[in-house]
């Protein structure tokens, strides 16, 4: 009997992650807004600690991006982000999804960008480049990035009532110990004093 619950509950849990992970394939996804939103700051400046089209780093629009298209409040940095929402396969990833980067030596995340095109295997993503010092687009096969990728994550994007109040924004937040999600709402993104220099991805 308990080995009857188990395999039944572990067939939901499956069946649960298989919808999640697809709920981008359908018409008019908020997820859509969030690659529109990304796509426009193409261009903008980069610039350390920055949340806006004044200038941006690659964890700071992420946090523009998704509050703005879809009120989604994230971590203000990559690191954090890292733990939002639900993991992604390299192989499932969708637009929307966020993908995380390391450099060589480093133990914590130091980069992210969120993916705007996914054709014939080729992902693309959008990120803020400090190098190049504005919002660009890259490869995912770019041998530089292969190099430095560590793991993809979905934020999760609340449905709104159906009474057409709108939704409150919500970040699930992973417990490092459990794997658990919890939702917690700060108030709004950090502004550039806010965030320490050593914390924030290039």
């Amino acid at each position: 009997m308990l080995s009857l619950t188990i395999m039944v509950l572990t067939l939901y849990s499956h069946s649960l992650r298989k919808a999640s992970l697809s709920v981008k394939n359908e018409p008019g996804s908020p997820y859509e807004a969030v690659v529109a939103l990304a796509k426009a700051y193409l261009g903008t400046p980069y610039r350390y600690g920055g949340i806006d089209k004044s200038g941006v780093d690659c964890s700071g629009l992420v946090c523009r991006v998704y509050l703005d298209a879809a009120g989604v409040r994230l971590p203000r940095t990559a690191d954090a982000q890292a733990l939002v929402g639900q993991p992604v396969k390299k192989e499932e990833l969708q637009p929307g999804d966020l993908v995380f980067f390391r450099e060589p030596g480093r133990r914590s995340i130091t980069h992210v960008g969120i993916v705007h095109k996914v054709e014939n295997q080729e992902v693309g993503f959008i990120h803020a480049a400090s190098v190049r010092r504005q919002v660009v687009e890259d490869r995912l096969s770019d041998p530089h990035w292969q190099l430095r990728f560590v793991c993809a994550r979905r934020p999760v994007i609340p449905s709104k009532p159906t009474n057409g109040e709108t939704h409150r924004s919500e970040t699930f937040r992973a417990d490092t110990a459990s794997g658990a999600l919890s939702a917690v709402s700060p108030d709004s993104i950090s502004s550039p004093a806010d965030v320490p220099k050593s914390s924030v991805s290039p």
